[in-house]
């Protein structure tokens, strides 16, 4: 069928109909948002098929005990083995060996990731079916994570899991919103598309900031519109959204990226009557964990994920001691990661729970923390915004501080490069502020376990 946008059959081959008319439905509405992308989940027949027996296998529960290493992820690893550079030279050369000799095996960083992606690309896959994403930055390295169509549709499937675990289902129709991603940037990607694995369900990315709206109430009017029973997005954009006074009802919010604070969640709870959860995910290995609907940890979610917390050198931490969050596995068949640490803090607890789960869960998970960098007339910044001008620049890692009398300096880890159009954007974004850009050899560690913070405001 015709649509308005040439080609778009490449980014959606399992569009409907009916589809069609959603999707032009939420892009050409009076109030609509500003356009700038266009996007889709690239599925085919066959992939439905295999992620309808992802469902099935997301049914069970995660069951792994201290010391213990998950034969499902002992099988994949072996699986996997040949095919992945990095896996053929760091893991033994008998299955046997990889669960006996587990804590001696090397863990990674994003910094790996960073310097040596390819490695974990296996050899053999089909590059025209890869997707890509460039993240955000906000742990200091910004990377660019290649998936698959597979891969990326996992997170709604994983969505699904966390909702049921607080008693919520949405409707998934091919007619109507299922999902609003809502940022609040001054600048960010804003799309319309259907979810061939949510029945071809409509799913928006929108940005609360005026930046992304024709006229001032059109945030407003078209979110009532739609009215989508699923909000998903970061404390930032949810504390937004409390301010923005709209008139919709969602049945659940999803929150992610960075630390959800209590007193955030009540608010929410509050003002739109609905669970509100956080849940741990990652660009490069998908959803990790979700917060216990009785307040006692995260459980991990994915069977094919295995969780621990480490120490420093990397051995694994007894129960109940804290250490640095590393998982392996994940649903991304683009890149595979072996004790891959995700510099956030916790210690591990197994046995049932009060909620009635008995799935592993990371106790004081101690996350990212959203940090709000101020402009010269008070405005918020997000430091996704930050990110976004660092991104194309040849960046190792970064670190922006803002003093408390508003100055910024902003250290980047690189060979050193021409900083004048960082200069540039970043006096556009944060105004008449004192700005100091200079390279270093290192980055001081502040943050929990040594680690890197990318935003610092010490005000």
């Amino acid at each position: 069928m015709a649509h308005p946008r040439p080609g778009y059959r490449h980014h959606a081959p399992l569009l409907t109909e009916q589809g069609d008319a959603l999707l032009r439905r939420m892009e050409q509405h009076p109030h609509a948002p500003i356009w700038n992308y266009t996007c889709g989940d690239q599925l085919v027949a066959d992939d439905l098929r295999q992620l309808d027996q992802m469902r099935l296998e997301l049914a069970s529960t995660p069951a792994y005990t201290a010391g213990e290493v998950p034969e499902a992820v002992v099988d994949a690893l072996w699986a996997q083995r040949p095919f992945v550079p990095y896996l053929k030279r760091h893991l033994p050369t008998s299955r046997a060996q990889i669960a006996t000799t587990w804590a001696d095996l090397p863990t990674l960083s994003r910094e790996d990731l960073a310097r040596h992606l390819p490695e974990f690309v296996p050899d053999g896959v089909d590059l025209d079916r890869m997707v890509v994403y460039s993240t955000s930055g906000t742990t200091g390295h910004p990377l660019t994570i290649p998936n698959h169509p597979i891969g990326a549709a996992a997170y709604q499937l994983l969505l699904e899991r966390a909702l049921e675990a607080y008693g919520v289902q949405i409707p998934l129709r091919p007619d109507a919103m299922a999902n609003a991603l809502v940022c609040n940037q001054v600048e960010t990607i804003q799309y319309a598309a259907t979810l061939s694995v949510w029945n071809g369900a409509g799913h928006v990315k929108v940005n609360l900031h005026e930046n992304g709206w024709r006229q001032p109430d059109d945030a407003h009017t078209y979110l009532a519109d739609f009215d989508p029973p699923l909000l998903t997005g970061d404390p930032i954009s949810f504390a937004a959204l409390l301010d923005a006074g709209l008139d919709i009802h969602p049945l659940a919010l999803a929150s992610t990226a960075v630390a959800l604070s209590d007193g955030l969640k009540r608010q929410l709870e509050a003002q739109f009557g609905c669970p509100v959860f956080e849940w741990i995910s990652l660009n490069e290995v998908g959803p990790i964990a979700l917060a216990c609907p009785e307040g006692y940890g995260h459980h991990v979610l994915d069977p094919s994920m295995f969780v621990e917390v480490v120490d420093p050198d990397g051995r694994p931490c007894p129960p109940g001691v804290r250490g640095e969050v590393t998982v392996t596995g994940g649903r991304n068949p683009m890149l595979r990661l072996l004790r891959y640490r995700t510099g956030d803090h916790a210690s591990m607890a197994f046995g049932p729970c009060a909620c009635g789960s008995s799935a592993p869960r990371l106790v004081d998970f101690e996350g990212r923390l959203p940090v709000v960098l101020r402009s010269a007339t008070g405005g918020v910044v997000n430091p996704v915004d930050v990110s976004r001008i660092l991104h194309p620049f040849p960046i190792v890692q970064h670190q922006l501080v803002q003093r408390t009398d508003g100055s910024v300096e902003l250290a980047l880890r690189a060979a050193p490069f021409d900083t004048s159009p960082i200069h540039r954007q970043l006096e556009a974004l944060f105004g008449n502020l004192e700005l100091a850009v200079r390279f270093v050899e290192e980055i001081e560690g502040t943050g929990p376990g040594g680690k890197v913070v990318p935003f610092v405001a010490d005000a």
